[in-house]
């Protein structure tokens, strides 16, 4: 089970941004573009399993066994987590205690994977996480695109749910986020 604990702050495209995609001049639709680019966003993110900009989360795991990896040195369990890329590793619960989330690992550029040191109980875990692009500039242009066409699709159909309306951007949009469906790490 996911929960996310602390939303994005900010959207990875600005209302200024998307008017401009739409070639509209005045902020008279500035509210609705703003919700739409939080849709196309969340969207996109469910369907990539990815959080573009920073998010924190909690995941519950009944992990058993994770496959082991060797890193550096030292041995460590893979756990994948349902969103990425994982930033950091804030908190870690096993079987209901707390335990040190400093020796836990995370790598990768889309990375959905935590490591534990090798040997821990994983049938009951807790792991509190930050994830998201650090930086603004590393989210992949092509979701930045799909965004971009989702939310000005939705704004030019506003009119009721259409099939046609929606088959016109699905091959672009399925395109565009396709590479990023299964990222692991």
């Amino acid at each position: 089970m996911l929960e996310l604990t602390m939303p994005p702050a900010s959207e990875p495209v600005s209302v200024a941004t998307l008017r401009a995609y739409l070639r509209i001049e005045s902020a008279d639709h500035d509210v609705l573009l703003a919700e739409l680019i939080a849709a196309a966003r969340d969207t996109v993110e469910a369907d990539c399993g990815l959080s573009l900009v920073e998010t924190h989360w909690r995941a519950w795991m009944n992990v058993g066994c994770g496959t082991t990896v060797r890193i550096g040195d030292g041995l460590y369990d893979q756990i994948v987590v349902e969103r990425g890329p994982v930033l950091a590793i804030t908190g870690v619960e096993l079987a209901g205690v707390e335990v040190d989330a400093g020796n836990w690992l995370t790598r990768g550029p889309h990375g959905k994977a935590v490591y534990a040191p090798a040997g821990l109980d994983l049938s009951a875990v807790r792991i509190d996480f930050r994830c998201g692009y650090a930086e603004p500039d590393l989210i992949p242009a092509r979701l930045i695109r799909a965004i971009k066409m989702l939310a000005a699709h939705w704004f030019e159909n506003r009119q009721a749910y259409e099939q046609a309306s929606l088959e016109e951007i699905r091959l672009g949009y399925n395109k565009l986020v396709s590479g990023f469906r299964r990222m692991v790490l």
